[in-house]
C-alpha cells in the first residue's frame, strides 16, 4: 500500500511540474554553469597568453556528422597538425557542413593555430572564438542571463507544481 501512495504521488508531482523544475534546479543548472565558467577561463587565457603557430590539413574525411534539420547528411571533419613552440607536435580537429568549408582545405594553405603553452589541449583555429575582453564579457553575460532565467523558470515550475499538489 506504501509503494502505490508512493508512486501515486511522485505521479502526481511529475504531472505537475515539480519533478522538471527539481531536475532544472538540481542538475542542469549547476552543469551548464560550471561548463559556462570553465568556458570563460580558457577563452580569457586564450585571449591574453595564447601562442600561435602554423598548422597543415592532414586529414579531411566527409560524412563525419549529420545535420538533418539543414538537410545536410554528409558534415565533414579535418584534422590539422602543428608544432608547438617548445617542439612537441598537437593536433586539432574540427567539423564542418562540408569539405570546402574547412579552413584552407581547397587551397592546401596552412591555418594558425592559437594553444597555451602551460596547457597544450586548450587550443582553437585563429578567428574561432572571443578574440578581446569585450566580446567575451558580452558573451559571459548573456550567457548568464540566459542561465538566470532557465533557473526561476525551474524554482516558478517546481512551487507551482507543490502548491497545486
Amino acid at each position: 500500500m506504501r509503494i502505490r501512495t508512493y508512486f501515486s504521488r511522485l505521479n502526481d508531482y511529475s504531472r505537475n511540474g515539480v519533478i522538471a523544475g527539481l531536475s532544472g534546479i538540481l542538475l542542469i543548472v549547476p552543469v551548464l554553469g560550471f561548463m559556462m565558467c570553465k568556458s570563460y577561463e580558457q577563452e580569457l587565457a586564450l585571449i591574453d597568453d595564447a601562442k600561435v603557430v602554423h598548422a597543415e590539413l592532414v586529414n579531411a574525411s566527409a560524412g563525419g556528422s549529420a545535420d538533418p534539420r539543414a538537410g545536410d547528411v554528409n558534415g565533414a571533419s579535418g584534422t590539422y597538425r602543428y608544432t608547438m613552440l617548445d617542439g612537441k607536435e598537437g593536433t586539432i580537429s574540427i567539423s564542418a557542413d562540408s569539405l570546402d568549408e574547412l579552413p584552407c582545405y581547397a587551397d592546401n594553405a596552412v591555418v594558425e593555430v592559437e594553444y597555451l603553452p602551460e596547457n597544450p589541449m586548450v587550443a582553437r583555429i585563429k578567428g574561432d572564438g572571443n578574440q578581446n575582453i569585450s566580446d567575451l564579457k558580452f558573451w559571459t553575460v548573456f550567457k548568464g542571463v540566459l542561465l538566470s532565467l532557465f533557473f526561476l523558470m525551474s524554482v516558478a515550475l517546481t512551487v507551482s507544481g507543490l502548491r497545486n499538489g
